[in-house]
């Protein structure tokens, strides 16, 4: 850190009124636009950029343009986003910059702007496509085509205009373009995504024909398991499941590294479970032993265990559960067998511990000092590895720009250049800079992000069958107590388990409390209006408006007491609540009497889930109950 300090003491002496000019206004811009006075804040932003010796002058270009998109002015915007790309094309800022002029783009800029060359067009399309803009790339691959329609490079770009659609989910235009590049130059790509499309569309059989002809004519192509899963799936879904039993089973066989490997032994062994062919479904599910790993994989196992149970092959049972236990902790099916083991009469294998390594995350608020400091930490760190030989000019300046963005509290700025610097030295990984910001968010109650940043480590952890790597700092990022003071007082109230509660938070909304769903679900515990409005009532709120299920104490009461009602109405089977809760109680109460004549005493909890036909729902129970066990792991 020293280094860096003596730098800017250096800048500083030459540039002092600048400086102490240029960082007031940008301070003052910033805090005038939190409070949503943007022409006031403008003026401010626009007063340092005129500073000529002010370091942080691409800061306040970034933030006069920002100003003019939250106001609505496009064309300003546009204009300011690309001085910015023009004057700074190395910043740490340049990813949002070229991601807010992509946005702009689809806002203002018409489709037919100034002529431009045919390569133009086709080169600006495929750049979009590369960024995932499909809707762009499309507009610009059309364009080509209507402006120079016998140029040799509308036909090049049938492909790219058919793969932009069907990501849009133009499926009818997708699927004429594949067929006329497929006419051009045939290969495995534009057949597997026409049979894609197909089977988007519901049109299953056209799909089958397509991927057979994959498997006929490019064994050995990138696409062979691709259409030997689909395959399989479009079968299945035709109504043949033999067929879909055999092609499941035939990419085991062919393509045994396949990633899809894991899924085929799930369908083929639940296709075979549906005909009562338990002992076929077992010898499938034994297969995930020894297959290449993926998410399905502790499922298969869990059910070749629960086969052997039912086959009478207890011993074999336990040892399933044993290792699926040890080899696959902290996935849903691994708590199964967890129960499974104590209701057979064994001992379950240790849990493995996380590291405990970093600070503890007991608090929703948190002050700036705290994340000052790690930030300050990562960089001390980085220091110390680079204090021999010489930086070259830019980084002395991104060092600069990084020590007076912090002197300025700007820590997001900071962040972003301490990113840059990271990553153009090699030295520290820049995954600590990550995970300081995620837990700075954290501490102020935002926790959407964390969740994301440390959800994708501990799922590559626990695949790897190592989720003890994953410090103890990551494992409560991902499964924070947000609200808790509120969510323990109603809990209490209304005899739940508040980390049951917290379960249904996290998947539910992320503990966004402004979260909506697109069937109109709404805060922290996704109420629909309906239910909301009879829970108003049940709880004495009054006056009552949807607009209260935003609130946080609201939101919470009425999930936690609707929750609590519904275990209460399933005689205590939390699984059956879950489901009630996201797909109804009187849906799951019917399915409940349609399969076991309404006797939940004989009911298979595992079954009952894996066969509710609503997807959506499956898939629900088995994650809130996944949090639910892990919260318990964390915090009891």
């Amino acid at each position: 850190m020293k280094k860096i300090i003596a730098l800017t003491a250096v800048f500083l002496l030459f540039s002092a009124i600048a400086w102490a000019d240029g960082a007031q206004d940008l301070l003052a811009g910033r805090r005038l636009r939190e409070e949503d006075r943007p022409q006031d804040a403008l003026g401010y932003f626009t007063r340092a950029l005129s500073d000529d010796n002010f370091l942080l002058k691409e800061y306040a270009l970034f933030e006069i343009a920002e100003v003019y998109y939250s106001k609505g002015e496009y064309a300003y915007a546009a204009y300011k986003y690309d001085e910015f790309q023009k004057s700074y094309p190395q910043s740490a800022l340049a990813p949002q910059v070229k991601s807010r002029i992509a946005q702009v783009d689809q806002k203002i800029r018409p489709v037919k702007k100034v002529k431009l060359a045919p390569a133009e067009l086709y080169r600006m399309g495929k750049e979009y496509f590369k960024q995932k803009n499909y809707e762009k790339a499309e507009e610009l691959f059309l364009r080509l085509a209507r402006e120079y329609p016998r140029h040799q490079l509308v036909k090049a770009s049938l492909e790219l205009l058919g793969r932009a659609e069907y990501q849009s989910g133009k499926l009818e235009p997708a699927i004429a373009n594949f067929k006329k590049s497929l006419t051009q130059s045939p290969n495995a790509r534009k057949l597997y995504y026409l049979g894609r499309a197909y089977g988007r569309r519901g049109r299953y059989f056209p799909a089958i024909d397509y991927m057979r002809s994959i498997l006929g004519k490019y064994p050995a192509s990138a696409y062979a398991d691709d259409a030997r899963y689909y395959l399989a799936l479009y079968y299945e879904l035709t109504d043949s499941p033999q067929s879909a039993i055999t092609s499941y089973l035939g990419l085991l066989n062919e393509y045994p590294n396949s990633a899809y490997a894991d899924e085929a032994i799930w369908r083929a062994g639940m296709l075979l479970y549906q005909r009562a062919d338990f002992e076929s479904a077992y010898k499938v599910f034994s297969q995930a032993a020894k297959a290449r790993a993926g998410e399905e994989t502790p499922k298969c196992l869990f059910w070749w265990g629960k086969l052997a149970e039912r086959l009478g092959r207890l011993s074999d049972a336990a040892g399933v559960y044993y290792y699926l236990a040890d080899r696959f902790d902290h996935t849903y099916a691994a708590y199964r067998a967890r129960s499974r083991l104590t209701g057979l009469g064994y001992a379950a294998p240790r849990a493995k511990s996380a590291p405990a390594a970093g600070t503890e995350l007991s608090g929703i608020k948190g002050g700036e000092d705290n994340d000052r400091e790690e930030l300050e930490a990562v960089m001390e760190k980085w220091e110390n590895q680079r204090q021999s030989g010489n930086r070259d000019d830019d980084l002395n300046l991104r060092l600069l720009k990084y020590k007076a963005l912090m002197d300025l509290d700007l820590l997001d700025y900071a962040l972003g250049e301490a990113r840059v610097i990271i990553r153009m030295t090699g030295g520290v990984s820049e995954e600590s800079a990550q995970l300081s910001l995620a837990r700075a968010l954290h501490r102020v109650g935002e926790y959407g992000i964390p969740i994301r940043f440390s959800e994708g480590k501990i799922k590559q952890a626990v695949l790897s069958g190592k989720p003890e790597t994953v410090s103890l700092t990551v494992w409560k990022l991902a499964y924070p107590k947000g609200y808790f003071e509120k969510v323990e007082e109603y809990s209490r109230s209304y005899g739940l388990d508040p980390y049951l509660a917290l379960a249904v938070i996290r998947e539910e909304s992320r503990f966004n409390p402004r979260a909506t769903s697109h069937s109109r679900a709404h805060g922290l515990m996704q109420i629909i209006p309906s239910t909301g409005k009879i829970l108003a009532k049940q709880l004495s709120i009054s006056p009552y408006r949807r607009s209260k299920m935003y609130e946080v104490n609201t939101n919470l009461r009425m999930g936690i007491y609707y929750l609590s009602g519904l275990i209460k109405r399933f005689d205590g089977n939390v699984a059956l609540a879950l489901a009630g809760y996201n797909g109804g109680p009187v849906r799951i109460k019917k399915l409940v009497n349609n399969w076991y004549n309404g006797d939940m005493r004989n009911l298979d909890i595992d079954e009952f889930i894996e066969f509710i036909p609503m997807r959506e729902t499956r898939y629900y129970v088995q994650k809130v109950l996944g949090s639910y066990y892990e919260y318990k792991r964390l915090y009891e």
